[in-house]
């Protein structure tokens, strides 16, 4: 017996369902800014989350040096509440995405593989500070590595989010 085939953009999408919360929202005009709260609401609350594993690294740090490390772990807690603060609220010039009836499929699938890269940007971000943030140490190489590995991955995250802002401005 012969499965049938469904084309890739329909799997991808059925997948995206069940990963993504409010892929129907999306999809439904009168929910769609709903749902983009609700994603941005996510996102900003893993940020202060990340913010929270920083916090603890400075207090083990207090008593150490004031040196590098702790401008890097400054550096990096200002980053990641620069971009929380400007993933909290969608921008007005999004509003045609909003009342667009119906939205273009081809900009729904984009906005939902963005979506999907943050949320697996932010789990890997958070997983990296709870893993290696609770052993890291102010000495020069092992903090290297750690601010090297969680500077990339919270580049990755900073390029998703600002597709993620195109795809919306450009609906």
């Amino acid at each position: 017996m012969q499965v049938p085939q469904r084309p890739s953009g329909v799997r991808f999408l059925e997948n995206l369902a069940y990963l993504v919360p409010g892929y129907e929202g999306y999809k439904r005009r009168e929910l769609r800014q709903e749902e983009d709260a609700r994603l941005r609401a996510r996102v900003y609350r893993q940020l202060l989350a990340m913010g929270t594993q920083l916090d603890a690294v400075r207090e083990r740090w207090a008593g150490e040096s004031s040196g590098p490390p702790m401008e890097q772990l400054t550096q990096c807690q200002l980053r990641i509440q620069t971009i929380a603060d400007a993933v909290r609220f969608a921008p007005y010039g999004f509003k045609s995405f909003f009342d667009a009836e119906p939205v273009d499929e081809r900009l729904l699938d984009r906005l939902l593989e963005a979506d999907l890269l943050i949320l697996e940007d932010l789990d890997a971000t958070l997983a990296h500070l709870e893993h290696s943030g609770a052993s890291v140490t102010t000495a020069p190489r092992t903090s290297r590595v750690f601010f090297r590995a969680f500077n990339e991955m919270v580049g990755r995250l900073e390029g998703h989010l600002i597709i993620r802002e195109k795809i919306l401005a450009s609906a």
